[in-house]
């Protein structure tokens, strides 16, 4: 007889907001769950490449639906936990912050206790520390503040109570940190003035901390309630009373470091390319899509090319030039090359890079760059190849690549060999949950060659292209990709003229907000 799968519940922290600080272990069991069951401000980013069935429950935020979306009291929830976990599902309960800060992760784990579920706690960044940092304010300071007081404003019936609060027993002169208290804020600044709180106490409001949306409100505990009124304080948000706060002039670190923050981007790049682009994009804040476009496919079965690999050495003198366009023909030409055995040493031609990045590869692999085209493309590197009148050159290259630049070389009199070493192919079609992310709305999408933009647009309908076209920043490195861009109707394109991956990156973040 077959043994039931026995299901399990998970309830996993999802941070703050910026989907960059939830913990190793909640992104692992997100990838490995059955049924996602997440709270509607969690970001969305978080589950856009899972598998699992989603069920999203509780209030709306902006941008915060995804899956099935189910507005459930809390006892709904727990018997959605149960009934999952008991067809043996996998089951993550999604939460914002800590699951078990003022999240009611503890009324949730005592129903799976008496329905006897089994079930782990993945604690979470919680945002009553997170967001404060993230507009530069240290909730404690020895100079200011050597304790800490965490307030929920969610509970009561009523705008005008909070159940449980002595108010004169506050202690003065830390940092009271108050969630979910916009509703009644008039009710709780007017319990700590009749406390003795001090007037002119800083205090600054949060709102939608740590993502894009995050707005700071700055102020004093008298005038407090009339400036969140006038500025039109909304939740979700933090609100700090303290000394601390108006640290945050001084020490808002996030529109300098993080000009990326909340911004998504989409990657074409093959997928073990995209792992460096992923990084510097998430290091200025960015939320990554990976998109991958193209698959690149080293030539290895065909016996013309592997005889060549195998003959180099006694065949490289033959070439005064060996012309690299690209990193990935710098690793699959090193990697044949290896492959039969060949001793790099005797590496006798010179060599030319299309760009930096490429020129980086190949001295990585120890052979020595005599020129690197101070323009990206083909125009660059026959402003540089000069005197090349009856030279042979050798270009390993992708099968069935751009001519320009071969037609360009034969017109300066140089005796051109190509060697097709790898292909371009097109990637399998995306994830149902990422083509409706980027059709939803994304803030740029990156190219660096014009095959990516080709194939990338091959994943969608006329209708969605032009949507993509009224919508969707687009982003190229080189002048080639460029013009494939604009053929395709897109209209003014960014340029990374340097033709690098930090050039990119660079440009976005210089340029993202543009009209």
């Amino acid at each position: 007889m077959k043994q039931k799968k026995k299901g399990k519940v998970y309830l996993v922290g999802a941070g703050p907001g910026d989907p960059g600080l939830i913990t190793v272990r909640g992104e692992d069991l997100i990838r490995s769950a059955d049924v996602i069951v997440m709270d509607a401000l969690v970001n969305p980013y978080l589950v856009y490449s899972t598998k699992a069935r989603i069920i999203s429950v509780g209030k709306r935020g902006p941008g915060a639906s995804h899956g099935s979306s189910i507005k459930k009291t809390q006892g709904g929830i727990h018997r959605i936990l149960i009934q999952e976990a008991r067809k043996g599902n996998r089951v993550v309960r999604l939460k914002g912050g800590d699951p078990l800060v003022f999240a009611r992760g503890g009324e949730e784990m005592e129903a799976l206790s008496r329905a006897h579920i089994p079930f782990e706690v993945v604690p979470g960044v919680t945002s009553l520390i997170a967001v404060p940092g993230y507009a530069g304010i240290p909730v404690s300071d020895r100079r200011w503040a050597s304790y800490v007081t965490f307030l929920t404003g969610h509970e009561g019936k009523g705008r005008h109570e909070i159940p449980g609060v002595n108010w004169s027993l506050l202690p003065k002169g830390g940092t009271l940190v108050i969630l979910m208290g916009v509703s009644r804020w008039g009710f709780i600044r007017q319990q700590l003035l009749l406390s003795g709180w001090i007037q002119t106490l800083p205090v600054v409001a949060i709102e939608w901390g740590t993502t894009v949306h995050q707005r700071i409100i700055q102020t004093t505990l008298k005038e407090s309630l009339k400036e969140f009124k006038k500025r039109t304080l909304r939740a979700p948000a933090i609100i700090i009373v303290g000394w601390v706060g108006k640290l945050t002039r001084m020490l808002n670190w996030i529109q300098k470091e993080k000009p990326l923050l909340g911004k998504r981007i989409v990657i074409t790049r093959s997928e073990f390319q995209a792992s460096r682009i992923t990084r510097l994009l998430q290091d200025k804040g960015a939320e990554v899509i990976l998109c991958p476009a193209i698959e690149i496919q080293p030539i290895w079965d065909n016996p013309r090319l592997n005889d060549f690999y195998r003959t180099f050495s006694q065949e490289a003198s033959r070439f005064d030039w060996v012309l690299f366009l690209s990193a990935n023909a710098v690793r699959i030409f090193h990697a044949g090359l290896k492959r039969h055995g060949y001793n790099q040493d005797k590496f006798g031609p010179k060599i030319c890079a299309v760009g930096p990045q490429t020129a980086q590869v190949i001295e990585n692999r120890g052979w020595r760059v005599t020129q690197q085209a101070k323009k990206f493309g083909a125009e660059g590197i026959l402003e540089g190849l000069t005197n090349i009148r009856g030279k042979r050159i050798l270009i390993p290259r992708v099968e069935g690549g751009p001519r320009d630049i071969i037609y360009g070389l034969m017109k300066k009199g140089a005796r051109v060999k190509e060697l097709g070493i790898y292909r371009n192919q097109m990637a399998p079609p995306p994830p149902k949950g990422v083509k409706k992310l980027i059709l939803k709305g994304v803030d740029a999408v990156t190219f660096t060659s014009a095959s990516t933009v080709r194939n990338f647009l091959r994943f969608f309908s006329k209708s969605e292209i032009r949507s993509l076209q009224k919508k969707t920043k687009m982003v190229a490195i080189g002048p080639t990709t460029r013009k494939v861009l604009i053929e395709n109707h897109f209209q003014k394109p960014l340029l990374a003229p340097e033709a690098t991956i930090e050039n990119l990156v660079d440009v976005l973040s210089r340029k993202i907000n543009s009209k």
